[in-house]
């Protein structure tokens, strides 16, 4: 491997580190959250399609939630989109940083600017 190949290597795991540090700021990071956070939006959109149905057996996430906060459902289920519909949007930016940073690496011919588009990458990810 060449030392221009070495660096963007390096800097393509830096700009995947700094991008998962940056979607910690607007997530709770812990194993299977991801998996909760995505059944609680899914379980909320059919909720309002529903017409917010007294039967929760189908909602159980809702339902959880509803119970634990002392909250009513479609209290829960509307606050979980709005929420949804907040970390979407900080998602996509992430994701729009990161891989405009990770294609002008792969695009580029020498450690020079490798390092500026790394750096550059780096603190717009912080800013986020």
């Amino acid at each position: 491997m060449t030392p221009v190949e070495e660096a963007k290597q390096r800097a393509l795991s830096e700009i995947n580190i700094a991008a998962g540090t940056a979607r910690q700021k607007h997530v709770t990071v812990i194993y299977g959250q991801d998996q909760v956070y995505l059944e609680k939006a899914s379980q909320a959109v059919d909720y309002v399609a529903g017409n917010f149905s007294e039967d929760l057996q189908k909602y159980p996430f809702i339902k959880a939630e509803a119970e634990a906060l002392n909250k009513s459902p479609r209290e829960v289920a509307e606050h979980i989109l709005k929420a949804k519909s907040m970390w979407i949007g900080y998602m996509a930016v992430i994701e729009k940083e990161r891989l405009q940073g990770k294609k002008m690496i792969q695009d580029s011919i020498d450690i020079s600017t490798i390092t500026k588009i790394l750096h550059n990458t780096i603190e717009t990810l912080k800013q986020l």
